[in-house]
């Protein structure tokens, strides 16, 4: 019998010793509760869905993987690495799955050491106007790990494309999994709770066929990475870990949620493909306030090299949802000649009152090198700020001799062995930066030395 995974060490040393996790802490799998049964997929020609799913006779689609009968609370189905080729849809949809784990018992879909499986949705011709090639919903306590998704393409310009869709489930973990080459989004969230995107990458979304509206087409402008959406509840809790989007149309990460995203140490650059938004994230868009949360959390993220603003409060026309957005850095945005403003912050006025916008709180971030300034505020824009490389700290001034290296080479750059971030001295605080020590404590992040510093990296 296989024991199962080597779970998350990254995160084993924050691990809580309360039987019950608090929330934002990743669930912890005991090593002997690990693959109680074990199964295999590989491409044909070894692989054939009549098989028993063993090594030497693994099933042959992710389909089967997903929704074979004998899968059950921890159970591990390991992918071979190769090419899966996935070729049809019912009414728009593919691959769901629904073999669910229970509590502290999750199901394990796990690339095979060392392996890459592929699932290559390229021959896919949607009838319709869908193309959702992996739409999984009501699914609880599951692991999906070292996946591979991509080539999910438009038929015509009016497809709407999602390639990864995860929906009204709950307890799930995506760690090291990758979406790339599709006409819309990658990675979706939707009224999702407990549901952690782990070391994940996303790249190349943009959906060049676009001809809607009419009026306006806007090709690339539904390009996305990751999406967090939910307008039914604000009982949910989605996180993003160490994740990277890039090149895509619109932005790199979005959330529309009435509930609780975090996004912790994620980066996201060059985004703004053909005549899409270029964002690195857009933070607000809630239909709903419940006054009693906190509805986003950005900590330690980068965005770098987009085509417009790097943080956009994006809730214009829409009630505010409380925002903390805390030592994250914002470097070199717009710069693409194309007239359109573009900076390092961008916080609107909204359709809710000043006491409520004085909920979105910005401490101890970075804006550097950004066409057109640090931040804009819209008219009649009020937010709290604190810190921040423009609120002009005592003794702060942020230049290039700040930072270890502006040299951004190896943002896109293979990860490390454990799945972490490349190991970059890009936007690192060079030692006697003066950003170092220079922030306010409020935020209630940990920190080294006298006081927390400026910026995505603690010195």
């Amino acid at each position: 019998m296989i024991k199962g995974i080597l779970f998350i060490l990254l995160f084993l040393s924050c691990a809580k010793e309360t039987p019950d996790p608090e929330p934002g802490s990743i669930p912890e799998i005991e090593e002997a509760e690990l693959a109680i049964n074990t199964y295999y997929v590989a491409p044909p020609p070894l692989g054939h869905d009549n098989n028993p799913g063993t090594k030497e006779k693994p099933w042959a689609t992710w389909n089967k993987a997903f929704n074979a009968f004998e899968v059950g609370p921890d159970d591990t189905v390991y992918f071979r690495g190769g090419v899966y080729y996935h070729t049809y849809l019912d009414g728009g949809y593919g691959y769901g799955c629904t073999r669910s784990g229970k509590a502290d018992h999750y199901v394990n879909y796990l690339n095979y050491p060392g392996e890459t499986p592929i699932l290559d949705c390229g021959a896919i011709k949607p009838a319709g106007m869908l193309n959702y090639p992996v739409y999984m919903r009501h699914l609880a306590y599951a692991h999906f790990r070292g996946l591979h998704i991509r080539n999910v393409w438009q038929a015509d310009g009016e497809d709407e494309v999602q390639a990864w869709t995860i929906t009204e489930s709950h307890d799930i973990i995506v760690e090291r999994c990758v979406v790339y080459n599709t006409h819309g989004l990658s990675f979706s969230s939707n009224v999702n709770n407990e549901v952690y995107y782990i070391n994940c990458d996303s790249y190349n979304n943009c959906d060049s066929l676009t001809t809607v509206p009419a009026n306006n087409p806007m090709p690339g402008n539904d390009g996305t990475g990751f999406s967090d959406f939910n307008w039914h509840t604000s009982d949910t809790r989605v996180y993003y870990i160490n994740c990277r989007a890039w090149n895509s149309g619109d932005q790199g990460f979005t959330s529309g949620s009435n509930g609780y995203t975090e996004y912790d140490g994620c980066w996201s650059f060059r985004n703004g493909l053909l005549e899409g938004g270029g964002h690195g994230f857009k933070m607000g868009w809630i239909a709903k306030v419940d006054p009693s949360i906190t509805h986003r959390l950005y900590k330690n993220c980068l965005a770098v090299y987009n085509r417009r603003y790097g943080f956009d409060s994006n809730d214009q026309g829409y009630y505010c949802g409380s925002l903390q957005v805390y030592n994250n850095t914002s470097y070199h945005n717009g710069y693409y000649n194309q007239g359109k403003v573009a900076a390092g912050f961008y916080v609107y006025n909204t359709l809710d009152t000043d006491e409520r916008e004085l909920l979105r709180l910005y401490k101890n971030n970075i804006s550097y090198a950004n066409e057109m300034g640090d931040i804009i505020v819209g008219k009649n824009g009020i937010y709290i700020h604190e810190r921040n490389s423009w609120d002009n700290p005592p003794g702060v001034k942020i230049t290039d001799a700040t930072f270890i290296s502006t040299d951004s080479s190896g943002l896109a750059g293979p990860r490390q062995a454990d799945g972490s971030l490349p190991d970059l001295d890009f936007l690192k605080l060079a030692p006697g930066s003066p950003a170092i020590d220079a922030g306010t404590k409020s935020t209630g992040l940990s920190y080294k030395g006298s006081a927390p510093d400026l910026g995505a990296y603690e010195h």
